[in-house]
């Protein structure tokens, strides 16, 4: 029996380029407000909150046009007496 072949009929245009490459899922810079202050790898935390607790969090950060981590990060740093920025 004789083996089949397959043509692509010029399916893949290989002399030209696109315009816009595409660029790949996490090639993109770190976003800076994510990276940590002070020395060291950050650290990540998990937080499971209720539902009317996350929406206070939520409304909490909308009121102070910041975000929610750094609302936390906040929050945190002055539960341990530290005012580190």
């Amino acid at each position: 029996m004789a083996k089949k072949t397959f043509e692509m009929g010029g399916f893949l245009d290989e002399a030209t380029t696109p315009e816009q490459p595409v660029t790949q899922r996490g090639a993109e810079k770190p976003d800076p407000a994510l990276q940590a202050v002070g020395q060291g790898p950050s650290k990540r935390l998990s937080l499971v909150l209720d539902s009317q607790t996350y929406a206070a969090l939520r409304q909490k950060a909308f009121d102070e046009g910041t975000s929610h981590q750094a609302l936390c990060e906040q929050a945190v740093k002055k539960f341990l007496g530290t005012n580190r920025k």
